[in-house]
């Protein structure tokens, strides 16, 4: 076992505080009868009264007029009643009076206590937290028939029913880039692999790894359960000066480099029942510069699932909306991420009521998705990811009136859950409950770092093999997908203060 870092406390495996409702039973001691006195005094014949005892064994008894005996111990010494009766008057001598030996010592009684009751019985668990909409997680399609092969863009009017054939890319240019490689994103594909004219649908379509710059729509449009199963630059793309709606209805990504959705339009963006999965950006309304300078984003957001996502949403402030309800989301660390008119972003970023518009409680994170057992949490709301927690030489983050308790994330690659709370007026957070699933659960087992060997490593640099462990200067290092740094590599190493 290696030692800590001398700027932490020696590290204990974690253990997940679970709220209780203290129930009392029996708490008051239930003591037993008092024993018995034990042990008889000795009797005596002839003489004195029988001698008394009091507290232990009975003194013993005497018969006659003789004075009892006294006892030193347990039994209290005999008493004398009286002398006995001298004889008639005047016609005879008295009785001769007899000294009557005193009775034993009785042995002092024993006292026995009885075992007092229970003092306070086990206390009931607290009911889980009840999340307050399902969040379930869709099943990936399996290609069907025969794949199609595209070689230059499919210009696509009316509707163009997929039948959930595989569709992907060939020959040379944009068609034949594989957009699981890194570096694919960032402009690195300009060429659409589908173009919709105004008012078409694109349905039932899984494209492959070769996507080329994905889906353009040059007015408005519907994107109905179509599949990524890898990303170059963008997904769909709203083109520049149109005033139709983008509709993506239900579908999947997984693996963008860059942005998903581009919205370089000034009409409406609407996404529904989706699901992204190691994305850069979910949704990027156009930042600066050529055509954007005429754009106003208009999304709304619902019934979809964010997983691994750097950004959910980014969008300028004080231009573009973004109305979001019913997200569930993990690993997830920026919901709704607000930019100057320079591209720059904003130091705070979560629901402002104006640009990024939503409730905390309508962003789920998914507490089973990633915590075992019972999770001790009170909220699945996210924090804005500009929170920061008190502690012993920093105040936290001061308390939103709205947001009495939300969840970050921590851990190497955000894959674990803390809950903060509003304590005197700023956040205070708990400790870090690691993931419950595997790979993540395996990968992430504080067991790990006692075998981990030392390393010199950077932060974010790319790693070839997922959670692999090394010790870099006291900080657990770990080979893990983090959010953000897919244009780097498909894992990087994440260095981190010990967090168990």
């Amino acid at each position: 076992m290696r030692r800590p870092s001398p700027s932490s406390a020696p590290r204990s495996l974690l253990v997940v505080p679970v709220s209780f409702v203290l129930a009392l039973s029996g708490l008051a001691c239930v003591a037993g009868s008092p024993g018995n006195n034990e042990g008889t005094g000795g009797s005596t014949t002839g003489g004195g009264a029988g001698g008394s005892t009091t507290g232990g064994g009975a003194g013993g008894s005497t018969t006659g007029g003789g004075a009892g005996g006294s006892t030193t111990g347990g039994g209290a010494g005999g008493s004398t009643t009286g002398g006995s009766q001298g004889g008639s008057t005047g016609t005879g001598a008295g009785g001769s009076t007899g000294a009557g030996t005193g009775g034993k010592t009785g042995a002092g009684g024993s006292t026995v206590t009885g075992a007092g009751g229970a003092v306070t019985g086990a206390g009931g668990a607290a009911p889980p937290f009840t999340p307050p909409f399902p969040c379930t997680i869709p099943t990936w399609p399996t290609p069907t028939g025969s794949q199609v092969t595209i070689t230059s863009t499919m210009k696509i009017s009316g509707t163009y029913d997929g039948k959930m054939a595989l569709h992907t890319g060939s020959g040379s240019g944009d068609f034949g880039k594989d957009c699981t490689a890194a570096g694919t994103g960032a402009q690195g594909t300009t060429t659409a692999l589908f173009e919709l004219a105004n008012g078409a649908t694109i349905q039932n379509v899984i494209i492959g790894t070769h996507g080329a710059d994905g889906i353009h729509c040059d007015g408005t449009c519907t994107i109905k359960n179509v599949w990524w199963q890898a990303v170059c630059d963008d997904a769909v793309t709203a083109a520049e000066g149109s005033s139709g709606t983008v509709t993506i209805q239900g579908g999947g990504a997984i693996g963008a480099h860059d942005k998903l959705f581009q919205d370089n339009s000034h009409g409406k963006f609407m996404i529904d029942s989706f699901y992204g999965q190691k994305l850069g950006k979910m949704y990027r309304a156009c930042g600066v510069g050529g055509a954007c300078g005429s754009t106003k984003g208009n999304l709304t957001l619902t019934n979809s699932i964010a997983i691994g996502v750097s950004e959910v949403v980014g969008i300028t402030s004080g231009r573009d909306t973004a109305t979001i309800s019913k997200l569930c989301v993990i690993q997830t660390p920026v919901i709704c991420q607000p930019y100057d008119s320079s591209d720059n972003k904003l130091a705070t970023d979560g629901n402002d009521g104006t640009t990024c518009k939503y409730a905390w409680n309508d962003v789920q994170v998914m507490l089973n998705y990633n915590v075992a057992g019972v999770p001790p949490f009170t909220t699945a709301a996210e924090c804005p990811s500009y929170f920061k927690s008190t502690s012993s030489t920093a105040t936290g983050t001061a308390c939103l009136s709205d947001l009495p308790a939300c969840i970050k994330y921590c851990a190497p690659g955000d894959y674990g859950l803390k809950q903060c709370n509003c304590v005197n007026g700023s956040y205070t957070c708990k400790g870090c409950a690691n993931p419950s699933m595997d790979p993540a659960k395996s990968g992430l087992a504080p067991t790990n770092a006692t075998t981990a060997p030392t390393c010199s490593v950077t932060s974010n640099s790319s790693c070839p093999t997922e959670w692999n462990w090394c010790i870099d200067a006291g900080q657990d290092c770990v080979c893990v997908y983090k959010p953000g740094t897919l244009q780097t590599a498909n894992t990087v190493w994440d260095c981190v203060n010990p967090w168990f």
